[in-house]
């Protein structure tokens, strides 16, 4: 069972780019602290949104979260509002900032704390929007908890949103057409095994899903075209691909701890 975190508001800042996978900026960071059941909570689900979507369509976000949240013990909401100013007397979008609270408390989510932030460089003060006096400096984010363990499981913690997305952007056009066609006759041996029942063999392609997953969890992708092409040509299975997708949940919430799950579950690609 994940242990409990205890972690200062200065400490659940700097592991916000670590929990996201990179450094950001003009936005809001919500953090949903969870109720173990035994009385202590724990870092939940993290979600990132612009800046500029929630002072403009607050009613969006306030249903985004209802959503995403609904199902889970939530007992408190720490957002970051990241924001370059460094004014800390002059807090930015205080006005609109405090009608989304407003929606938040009447959707549910009474316990909620929006902490300014002007960066995550080492040493910056963040402020409280609504205890004046609540206010600190930020640890290093890249000595945090967090990092050190994003960066022993072979990740990396990218500097800005734009360099993350990199790594998502489609390859080349030639590149896929490779591989499409690499994988065109083994989905179709794929179909033959489904046909026949061929358990067999079906169990090995599952288990080299389930490898590549694992492996993918810690950094490491496959570049080998015959690789990639045998295992979008499993993925063409209904058979293989539920089985898969529910082994493949349950063994990241197996394999690690409650931060870090947290992390996975919470990479949905609309908030972030």
């Amino acid at each position: 069972m994940p242990a409990a975190m205890f972690l200062s508001d200065a400490d659940l800042l700097a592991a916000i780019p670590a929990t996201l996978g990179y450094v950001p900026d003009d936005s809001l960071v919500l953090v949903a602290a969870t109720a173990r059941g035994d009385g202590t909570a724990r870092m939940g689900p993290i979600n990132r949104f612009d800046l500029d979507t929630v002072v403009r369509h607050p009613r969006y976000v306030v249903a985004y979260l209802q959503q995403a949240l609904s199902e889970k013990p939530v007992m408190r909401l720490i957002g970051a509002v990241v924001h370059d100013n460094t004014d800390t007397g002059y807090l930015p979008y205080r006005t609109e900032l405090a009608t989304f609270t407003q929606w938040l408390h009447d959707h549910g989510f009474t316990n909620t704390e929006l902490l300014h932030l002007p960066g995550f460089t080492p040493g910056v003060t963040w402020s409280c929007y609504e205890v004046e006096s609540h206010t600190g400096t930020l640890t290093d984010p890249t000595t945090s908890p967090m990092t050190t363990h994003v960066i022993a499981l072979g990740n990396r913690v990218y500097p800005s949103r734009t360099e993350f997305l990199q790594q998502f952007l489609p390859t080349p056009a030639d590149t896929r057409g490779r591989i499409a066609a690499l994988a065109e006759p083994i989905t179709d041996e794929v179909q033959q095994e489904e046909l026949a029942d061929d358990r067999p063999r079906l169990r090995k392609r599952l288990d080299r899903l389930d490898d590549a997953v694992t492996a993918a969890a810690s950094g490491q992708i496959p570049t080998d075209e015959h690789v990639i092409a045998d295992l979008l040509a499993a993925l063409s299975s209904l058979r293989l691909r539920g089985i898969h997708l529910t082994q493949a949940a349950t063994t990241a919430f197996l394999r690690h701890d409650g931060i870090s799950a947290a992390a996975i579950f919470a990479k949905d690609p609309r908030p972030t």
